[in-house]
């Protein structure tokens, strides 16, 4: 239902970054303070970041960036900028069914603006500005590899005593192609003009178009392109590295570069580095140097709630235990022989995971691991898998293809049973996504679908708990 509508949007976007390209009227957009990058991590990979998808602060470059979230995050950063000016930056989102919500704001401020009349004489006093931006936002997995997010944002500028506001939203797209590859764009500060007394000045609109590749753990390179309707395009690029010292602390280096910065040795490239805690608490540092401007120097600190569903690595996990019960007793129509479960409970199958980017034999064993927690359940009547395996026969290999409802309701009426779960691995570096849907066997009716993500190996386990656990409450 949503295919047609993403192709008109999409056509849109494409349609609109044609116009913007032709504009070349530079400074004559208001609000330039909407064009600071306000991400030490972004900063430090040339700006590159449309195509992120694992980060808070995707908000600003593509608001369907926090389509992909799977913990509740905050960013706060202090941005050093040229001139003495100063720039705060906060971003939170959450997840919310397949997407998320989200807020930001932007600050920056100038203070001791020498006063001059009309002949440029200065009488000695001094003024100040403010800007800021606060935005929200909301994005939505509309398919499995797809991503649309929206951001409806107020614009407010003070310039000693006068006052000026507008209205201005962002629309994005990404597409997960794969769990190392993504496209997205993003079209940014569509709205109102802003205002001072009696002059009014658009808003620095802004299409960009941007990749992201991860050709190895810990490696992502992060390509862009962008066109504000008041300057030329640019170019970006990126690259971070992340040092795993051990499951606890990781160091991400970042180096990159930036077009439209080239006016002295060294303006346009871009450096940073950080560290991060546990894959809760990350620290981030970017320096963005200017030419004759100045240095950028951006301090930012990143929290993601939800630890505390999260094993904590290097401790004791045991193996899920697979309770043992009594045979299901004969009902009057034929059920699968291997059965585990009460025999009054409602039957359900677990079909073998498909894997992306990990072995076809990781997959199984974590769809194993998550059929052994829905037996401990004890609430359902839950097929074997060598019994599934029988049943199937030489398509047995084929299952881990059938994902979508309609096939895995044809799969589940050969087991028999009036649920049935499939699913997905994939992995991003170090951490593991794990794609769970569950399916009315008699109406191919999709009544959940949800990803629980493992941060390491050793997190496997418990997240096949949760997986476990959801599926419960949606089969029930």
């Amino acid at each position: 239902m949503f295919k047609k509508p993403i192709t008109v949007l999409t056509v849109f976007l494409f349609s609109a970054a044609a116009a913007y390209c032709s504009v070349n009227a530079q400074g004559t957009s208001g609000a330039q303070f909407l064009k600071i990058v306000n991400s030490p991590r972004a900063s430090a990979l040339g700006s590159a970041f449309t195509a992120f998808n694992d980060d808070v602060n995707s908000i600003a470059f593509n608001p369907a960036g926090i389509a992909y979230l799977h913990k509740s995050e905050i960013s706060l950063v202090q941005n050093n900028w040229i001139q003495d000016i100063s720039n705060q930056y906060l971003a939170f989102a959450f997840p919310a069914n397949n997407g998320a919500f989200g807020v930001n704001i932007d600050m920056l401020n100038v203070s001791s603006i020498l006063r001059r009349d009309v002949n440029g004489v200065s009488d000695g006093s001094t003024f100040g500005s403010s800007n800021m931006s606060a935005g929200l936002a909301y994005a939505l997995r509309v398919e499995d590899h797809m991503a649309l997010g929206f951001t409806l944002k107020s614009i407010n500028e003070t310039i000693d005593t006068s006052k000026a506001t507008a209205i201005a939203g962002d629309i994005g797209l990404l597409f997960n192609t794969s769990p190392d590859l993504n496209f997205g764009l993003s079209v940014l500060n569509i709205g109102s003009s802003i205002k001072f007394i009696n002059e009014a000045d658009p808003l620095p609109t802004t299409v960009r178009a941007g990749a992201m590749y991860s050709p190895a753990d810990g490696l992502k390179i992060g390509i862009d392109a962008g066109k504000a309707n008041d300057a030329d395009a640019n170019f970006g690029g990126g690259v971070e590295y992340t040092i795993r010292a051990d499951d606890k602390l990781v160091f991400p280096l970042r180096a990159g570069y930036r077009s439209g910065y080239q006016t002295e040795d060294l303006s346009g490239l871009t450096a940073g580095c950080g560290v991060v805690f546990n894959g809760v608490l990350g620290i981030d540092f970017a320096w963005v140097p200017l030419g004759i401007l100045g240095d950028s120097m951006q301090f930012g600190l990143t929290y993601k709630f939800g630890a505390d569903n999260r094993i904590v690595p290097g401790t004791d996990v045991k193996e899920p235990v697979v309770k043992k019960s009594k045979p299901a007793k004969k009902a009057n129509k034929p059920q699968p022989k291997n059965v585990k479960g009460r025999p009054d409970a409602v039957s359900l199958a677990v079909a073998d995971f498909s894997g992306r980017n990990v072995s076809a034999a990781t997959a199984v064993t974590i769809s194993d691991f998550v059929r052994a927690e829905l037996e401990n359940l004890n609430t359902f009547k839950i097929v074997e898998r060598e019994e599934m395996e029988k049943l199937l026969g030489a398509d047995a290999a084929r299952a881990t293809e059938c994902l979508v409802p309609a096939c895995a309701a044809k799969m589940g009426k050969m087991f028999k049973v009036k649920k049935i779960v499939v699913g997905s691995v994939s992995k991003f570096t170090s951490s593991y996504y794990i794609t769970i849907d569950v399916v009315d066997v008699e109406t191919g009716k999709l009544l959940a679908s949800f990803i629980q993500d493992a941060s390491s190996v050793t997190m496997l386990r418990d997240a096949c708990r949760v997986c476990a656990q959801k599926a419960a409450q949606a089969a029930k």
